[in-house]
Parts: C-alpha cells; sequence; structure tokens
C-alpha cells in the first residue's frame, strides 16, 4: 500500500513539473526534452521501488538517453538556422559567434533575470538542457558514477557541441554555454546521490 502511495505521489508530482515546462518553455523541443528527463525521474523511482526488475529499468533507460540525445542535437545544431551565408570569413563571424570571457553573457542577463523571459530563457534553458546528462550517464554506466569520470565526459561534449555551432555557424560558442550546461548536469548528478535515491540492489548489478 505504501508503494501504491509513492507512485501516485510521484505521478502527480511529475504532471506536476511537465504543466509547468510546458507553461514556462516556448521551445517544443526543450518541452518535450524537459519531460522526458521528468518521465526518466520515474524510472529511477521505479528502480527504487522494484531492485528486482533492473533489466526493464536499464532497457527504458538506454532508449529514454538515446530520445534525449536525438532532441538535444536538434535543439543545439541541426534545428539552428547556418549563418554561413552571411559572414565572408569565420575571423568577421567570431566578433559576434565566439565568446571566451567567462560570465560575460550571464552577467548581462543576470540584471534582467526577473524582468526579461529572453534572459530567464537563456540562464534556465542552458542549465536545463544538461540536467538530463547527470541522470542518464550515471544510471546506464557504473564508471560516470564517479565524479571525474562523469565531469570529464560532460566537458568533452558540451565543448564538442560549441565547436560544431561555431564551425557550422549556428548559434553563439560562448564558454558561458559551458559553464552552463555544467552546471546543470552536476546539479542533477549529485540530486542522484542522494540517499532517498540510493538502491543498494541496483548498485551491485
Amino acid at each position: 500500500m505504501r508503494k501504491l502511495y509513492d507512485i501516485i505521489l510521484y505521478i502527480l508530482m511529475s504532471l506536476g513539473a511537465i504543466t509547468a515546462i510546458y507553461e514556462f518553455f516556448e521551445s517544443s523541443e526543450l518541452k518535450f526534452m524537459l519531460s522526458i528527463f521528468i518521465l526518466w525521474v520515474l524510472t529511477i523511482i521505479y528502480r527504487k521501488l522494484h531492485p528486482e526488475k533492473q533489466k526493464l529499468a536499464k532497457i527504458l533507460s538506454i532508449a529514454f538517453f538515446v530520445l534525449y540525445a536525438i532532441i538535444a542535437l536538434e535543439l543545439l545544431i541541426f534545428g539552428r538556422y547556418s549563418m554561413i551565408d552571411y559572414y565572408s570569413s569565420y575571423e568577421e563571424y567570431s566578433k559576434t559567434g565566439l565568446v571566451l570571457v567567462p560570465f560575460k553573457t550571464i552577467s548581462e542577463y543576470i540584471p534582467y533575470i526577473f524582468t526579461s523571459r529572453t534572459a530567464l530563457y537563456n540562464i534556465i534553458g542552458n542549465i536545463a538542457i544538461f540536467m538530463p546528462f547527470g541522470i542518464f550517464l550515471p544510471t546506464i554506466s557504473n564508471t560516470f558514477k564517479r565524479f571525474v569520470p562523469f565531469t570529464l565526459i560532460t566537458i568533452f561534449t558540451i565543448i564538442t557541441v560549441e565547436i560544431v555551432q561555431f564551425l557550422t555557424m549556428r548559434g553563439v560558442c560562448d564558454i558561458d554555454d559551458l559553464i552552463l550546461n555544467l552546471l546543470g548536469a552536476e546539479i542533477s548528478f549529485f540530486i542522484l546521490k542522494l540517499p532517498f535515491l540510493q538502491n543498494k540492489s541496483a548498485e551491485n548489478q
């Protein structure tokens, strides 16, 4: 009875979170991706409540991760308009498309975070988009349950995305994106470390 109560409670909380996501974010891809993240939180809870069904939970985790990766690539790269026809060289593009000063963009948006939807969307969106990373990787592979390997692969992935964005002139290659993306991934990584979400039987498999 207690497990049934917990499941109902978590489902209601997740539905509430998904509803909030759809109310706040304008991007349909980001809405869908964050909804996948919420559904994966349910999968983690399922693993906790049903430790005897770890194989099914792992299959679900891999499926959700693949879906998340596809949506993330569409949102970050393929779904963006390339400005390659508007610039004669990368040198010209780098004047606006390359930002290597840490916290420059963040400091420009922070003063307006409560008054501008664009500022709030930029800060929160960049944090949120890599939060699923901190959930998926540690649950798919035990290697990424350790802080250093997880952080290194996350930094490598974010830098790769930023370089591709720059080379294809899709968006801005901004070091603040790295900072915010990594922050989001680390937040969810440490959330997964909470005692409530630990499952000894899962750890041993």
